[in-house]
């Protein structure tokens, strides 16, 4: 069965654009700073394992042993997964097993290997406590958005600090 794609009306292309302009007027300087800032961490200093679907430059190979089981794992979640036709809530149901298995494994990898912490170097930024909320949701919306980043997107447990003789800023993330 073909799927047809929705063709919209000329208002609703306008509805659409009108909230992508409002949205762009509701951005402040400081998210996106913190955005962008994000984006340099994922590509800087995010680390990733060798097992994991999507990676970074900075990548941490887990051993073959362990690389094979996780592969497994998924081979099992995958292939009960497939025996289900279209019906997700009860695919998810049956295969719910397989895949706690597969995400345990995955946690026990993740502990072993990823630093409970990182800490990004930039040039000194001067951020404001009057800007730091704002900067933290930019940077925690870039760590979510990348969808390979193990560290946590809570804004308190982002840490922004300047140095003392106001050469760089520390951007400290904590891991899940």
């Amino acid at each position: 069965m073909k799927r047809k794609i929705k063709k919209f009306t000329e208002t609703e292309v306008e509805e659409f654009r009108q909230k992508r302009l409002s949205s762009r007027a509701n951005l402040t300087i400081a998210f996106q700073l913190g955005f962008y800032v994000g984006e340099e961490i994922v590509n800087k200093y995010l680390p990733t394992l060798s097992v994991d679907m999507f990676q970074t430059r900075k990548v941490i190979s887990v051993t073959i042993e362990e690389y094979n089981e996780c592969k497994r794992l998924d081979e099992v979640w995958f292939e009960k997964s497939m025996s289900f036709e279209r019906d997700d809530n009860k695919k998810s149901e049956a295969t719910k097993e397989e895949w706690q298995a597969l995400r345990a494994y995955h946690e026990i990898l993740e502990e072993k290997y990823l630093p409970k912490t990182i800490d990004c170097h930039f040039g000194l930024l001067n951020i404001t406590e009057n800007d730091m909320e704002e900067f933290k949701k930019g940077v925690s919306l870039s760590l979510w958005d990348c969808d390979c980043s193990h560290y946590s997107v809570k804004e308190e447990d982002i840490s922004v600090v300047p140095d003392e003789d106001g050469y760089f800023t520390v951007i400290t993330l904590k891991r899940d």
